[in-house]
């Protein structure tokens, strides 16, 4: 009996032991799945973000407009956090150049950044909102529970005319927990955080609360799908749908790892492991991604970094198969004749991406195409003949943005896939049509419907004569160029004199036009005139032969020289700070092209600001400024010993706007401006 009780015992013993051995099996089935799942992403390309790292910590990286926030303890001195032996976190912000990388950090804001604690942000549609994490402050001072502890606050805020503005802490926070990490929805109507208030699974876990009215509901725990007894944080909500995150509570690979998690049919998380070369046996954290999931950014404190905590950049040619995408429409594009509305078959489209600043890039996939391309570059005397130019980035026309993106059928329909939460602009033209633009958008759930373009056909040109003929003895010039080129189009047109010094020529509208005359023997000339239907438009140009004896050395027009200055009143920044817009950006990588052109050239980089405010502290921001625009030339591949900064503040104002003047915001602008004066220019590469 003993011996048959025995061996019951061992046989149960036995089947128990497979059995969990098998529970042990899957679950440990279940972890490999997920992790060679990960292993499969070949296509992916992880690279430290080098000119973003500090030696301290770097992490948590959020996409603003041109370029790139995160947090960073990088600053030298300050209060230390305790906790970590470095000096409190602050917000900074790296642009990314014409290539798409992030360059040269600058600290983020003068009113969101203090002595203390400033952590992970996240923006709402359009950058016009912030939220962000902080410490407990009360009248700028930390405010600790009753055992002495300080927590995390979630703030929201404003964007105003000179920074942020209306700074307020989020209903749910309190003084004896901490809620951190905020990210909002693409629609602005939800917000993800962690916190470990009471109530939770353990440690941090992730919340969700919606808009209500003007305030927010109540915070609600995404549940034990998501959360776990261990730690969870830096939540990331995809315009697609899909939150990500990180947890060392689910399989990991090491460390905390990077999941992502997506709503079955039943309406429950399923959550996934995004695998190597993402996750690694170090800690990664903070991950944020592009709309289609071709490429981001995240933190990880892995070997081969820079620092400690680093912002790692990723592309992914396969992006992530079981998340949720963006829900594309596939949209109907209709070009009309405006007159008499018929459609117009063979139209081409074009379709580019308008930014916040008004810059402009192609919606190509050919990263060639994706710069630029929306633009010509063009130097203008300020005044005819004077040595002050202008950069600007001129539109180009229709015909020279390169191959279309689609053309308009028998119909005159054209469809063409658009992304939710984005701002086309499409550009159609047509044989005998003037172009015309229309911004296109839509949310999900919504049906824009048919996009109607109406064409006009293009007016008749203005029909212009005049002569050419020389100061001194009055005698015509053949084969003299007059090029026209309309001040506010930016439209030209050429013709040359015949052998009686006559020419003829059609002008492409009416306006002020630039005149650049050019013979060989004389010096070229700049005139501005005035076209209009209502007056007769023949002009008598005259040139001014060069000197034998050389003492008037002939400059071109619109060419530069030693001495030179270039006035970039389009290189703008974020109000109160140095931080360069997006247009600042592409203005600041045509000069860099320029440098680059003349490789021996050396400027003097001068930054001024208008009157408004403190005259100490704005010569400090336009020597920061100078000293920022300075810095991205360099990441941009220009030698530093070329550069000189100059910050000037409000002592060289080009207008009557002082402290004592009552003027628009206008003329303000009218004096912030940067200049490039040109030392030394050498002979150009080719």
């Amino acid at each position: 009996m003993r011996l048959h009780n025995f061996l019951l015992f061992c046989f149960f013993t036995f089947i128990f032991s497979a059995a969990v051995t098998a529970q042990q099996s899957n679950k440990s089935k279940s972890k490999t799945k997920l992790y060679e799942k990960g292993l499969e992403n070949k296509g992916v390309r992880v690279r430290n973000m080098n000119s973003v790292n500090s030696l301290n910590t770097d992490y948590s990286p959020c996409f603003y407009k041109n370029g790139l926030v995160f947090v960073s303890s990088r600053a030298k001195f300050g209060p230390k956090d305790k906790a970590t032996g470095e000096v409190f976190s602050d917000l900074y912000f790296s642009p990314f150049d014409a290539t798409g990388e992030p360059a040269s950090p600058e600290k983020f804001s003068l009113k969101i950044n203090t002595e203390f604690y400033e952590g992970p942000v996240s923006f709402g549609r359009g950058f016009k909102t912030m939220f962000f994490t902080r410490n407990n402050m009360e009248k700028g001072v930390p405010k600790a529970d009753r055992n002495r502890k300080v927590h995390l606050k979630i703030y929201e805020a404003d964007r105003g005319k000179s920074d942020w503005v209306n700074v307020r802490e989020l209903p749910f926070n309190s003084i004896n927990y901490s809620c951190r990490h905020p990210s909002i929805s693409p629609d602005g109507q939800k917000l993800y955080f962690a916190s470990d208030m009471p109530g939770g699974f353990g440690g941090f876990d992730l919340y969700v609360c919606e808009r209500s009215g003007n305030g927010w509901s109540e915070p609600k725990n995404l549940g034990a799908d998501v959360n776990t007894p261990e730690n969870e944080g830096f939540p990331f909500i995809h315009v697609g749908g899909s939150l990500f995150f990180s947890s060392k509570g689910h399989n990991t690979i090491g460390g905390a790892d990077l999941f992502f998690a997506s709503k079955n049919a039943d309406g429950n998380y399923e959550i996934t492991n995004i695998g190597e070369p993402y996750n690694s046996p170090a800690d990664e954290l903070g991950i944020i991604l592009n709309d289609d999931m071709t490429a981001g950014y995240f933190t990880s404190n892995r070997s081969g970094g820079f620092g400690k905590d680093d912002i790692w950049g990723f592309t992914n040619e396969k992006t992530f198969p079981d998340a949720e995408k963006p829900v594309s429409k596939l949209l109907t594009l209709q070009v009309l004749d405006a007159a008499d509305g018929q459609p117009l078959p063979g139209a081409s489209v074009w379709v580019f991406e308008p930014s916040p600043d008004g810059f402009i890039s192609r919606m190509s996939k050919d990263s060639s195409l994706k710069n630029m391309e929306y633009y010509d570059i063009d130097f203008e005397a300020v005044e005819p003949s004077s040595n002050v130019f202008a950069l600007n980035l001129v539109r180009k026309e229709a015909g020279s943005f390169g191959a279309a993106d689609n053309f308009t059928g028998a119909t005159g329909e054209a469809k063409q896939v658009f992304l939710p939460y984005r701002t086309y602009l499409v550009v159609v033209s047509a044989a005998g049509y003037g172009d015309s633009e229309k911004m296109v958008m839509f949310e999900p759930g919504e049906e824009p419907g048919k996009v109607v373009v109406k064409l006009s056909k293009e007016a008749p040109c203005l029909f212009a004569a005049g002569t050419v003929a020389t100061t001194d003895l009055g005698y015509r010039l053949t084969e003299a160029k007059c090029t026209f080129i309309n001040r506010t189009t930016r439209k030209k047109a050429t013709a040359r004199t015949n052998g009686n010094g006559e020419f003829q020529i059609c002008l492409p509208g009416m306006g002020e036009y630039l005149v650049r005359l050019e013979k060989d023997g004389h010096k070229p000339k700049e005139e501005i005139v005035v076209a209009a239907k209502e007056r007769e438009l023949f002009f008598d140009f005259r040139m001014i032969p060069t000197k034998i004896n050389g003492n008037d050395p002939v400059i071109p027009p619109g060419k530069l020289q030693e001495g030179a200055i270039i006035v970039m009143d389009r290189i703008v920044y974020e109000m109160g700070s140095a931080i360069l817009t997006e247009s600042g950006t592409r203005h600041m990588d045509a000069l860099a092209n320029l440098m680059r052109n003349y490789p021996e050239m050396e400027i003097d980089l001068v930054s001024h600001t208008d009157s408004r405010g403190d005259a100490a502290t704005n010569a400090k921001l336009s020597q920061n400024r100078a000293e920022f625009a300075k810095g991205y030339l360099v990441w941009r591949k220009v030698s530093a010993t070329r550069i000189n900064a100059v910050g000037k503040g409000e002592s060289t104002l080009r207008n009557g706007c002082n402290d004592a003047a009552n003027c628009p915001e206008k003329e303000h602008l009218y004096n912030m401006r940067t200049e490039i004066l040109v030392r030394k220019l050498g002979k150009p590469a080719n």
